[in-house]
C-alpha cells in the first residue's frame, strides 16, 4: 500500500509540474524549398527470375515557383547481352530541355541526372517510373532505380 500511496504522490506531483507556464518557440528558419523527396523507386529482379517489374511514382501540387530542378541518382546493373534490359521515365508537365521521355537502358549505369523544368501549367506534375525486362534468368539480381529523387523551387 505503501508504493501505491508514493507512486501516485509522484504522478500529482508530475501533473501538477506540466501544467505551468509553457513557452511556445517558433521556428525562425525560412520555409524549405523543397516540393518533394523519395529515397529510392526501384524495379528489381531476384537471381533465377525472369519476367517485367515496373515501378512508379508521382507528385502534383499547385504551386507559386516559376521554375523547378528535378534532382535524382540513376542506377541500374542491366546487361542485354544477358538478356536484361531496362528503362526509366522522368516526366512532367514542366517544359525545358531536355524533354522528359522514356530513356532505354542496356548497360550499368550510375549517374547523377538534374533537370530545371519551367512551370507553365498548374497544378505541377512530376512523375517518375523505373522499367525491367528479364527475359533469361540471372545469376545476380537485377535493377533499375531512381535514388534520392527531389524535386525542389528554383524561382
Amino acid at each position: 500500500m505503501r508504493y501505491l500511496q508514493i507512486f501516485l504522490l509522484v504522478v500529482t506531483v508530475s501533473m501538477l509540474a506540466s501544467c505551468s507556464d509553457d513557452t511556445t518557440t517558433t521556428p525562425t528558419d525560412p520555409p524549405s524549398n523543397t516540393l518533394f523527396t523519395w529515397d529510392t523507386l526501384s524495379a528489381s529482379k531476384e537471381a533465377g527470375g525472369s519476367g517485367v517489374v515496373t515501378v512508379s511514382q508521382s507528385f502534383a501540387q499547385t504551386i507559386t515557383a516559376t521554375q523547378v530542378k528535378v534532382e535524382y541518382r540513376l542506377q541500374s546493373n542491366v546487361d542485354s547481352a544477358l538478356g536484361c534490359r531496362g528503362s526509366y521515365k522522368d516526366s512532367t508537365n514542366g517544359t525545358g530541355t531536355p524533354s522528359p521521355v522514356d530513356y532505354n537502358i542496356y548497360a550499368p549505369v550510375d549517374s547523377a541526372m538534374s533537370f530545371t523544368w519551367n512551370v507553365s501549367t498548374q497544378p505541377y506534375y512530376s512523375g517518375f517510373g523505373a522499367n525491367l525486362i528479364v527475359s533469361a534468368p540471372q545469376s545476380v539480381t537485377r535493377y533499375v532505380r531512381l535514388v534520392n529523387i527531389k524535386v525542389t523551387k528554383v524561382q
